[in-house]
């Protein structure tokens, strides 16, 4: 069976009206022209956005670094004055609630909730909002 021009179909093209077909590939795979010269496309962000997730992270790492020290500032309080506060009735038998690496998990995840309005969720739903009015705007 001979082919020719008649007989090639594009690469995205949906074969119609048929319920089987024979056929031959030819330049399939990653390494054809068409799939090396098809790039992604870059997400465009703008440089405010790029400073508001810098600052984001920033803080974030600010906020980590505050929880972490808090957990410890606590945990050294707890072993200076565990006998000083009976009236929170804290088990002293050595139980795993008195261990060091879950006093500080315990606190740690105490203080994080306590920090987490540090990182300003509000401004990045304000900056979507501003972005998607002023898309209608510009749409007018």
């Amino acid at each position: 069976i001979p082919l020719d021009n008649n007989n090639f179909i594009l690469r995205g093209s949906s074969l119609r009206n048929s319920e089987w077909v024979i056929g031959v590939i030819a330049y399939s795979g990653h390494h054809t022209k068409i799939m090396l010269n098809s790039v992604k496309a870059r997400a465009k962000r703008s440089k405010v956005e790029k400073m508001m997730n810098y600052c984001i992270i920033t803080i974030f790492i600010v906020q980590v670094i505050f929880c972490v020290l808090s957990a410890l500032g606590y945990y050294s309080w707890y072993h200076q004055n565990n006998n000083d506060i009976p009236y929170l009735e804290i088990d002293q038998n050595g139980t795993s609630e008195n261990s060091a690496s879950y006093i500080l998990l315990v606190r740690y995840g105490n203080w994080m909730l306590i920090f987490t309005n540090f990182v300003p969720i509000s401004l990045m739903v304000s900056l979507e909002m501003v972005r998607f009015l002023q898309a209608g705007l510009m749409s007018l």
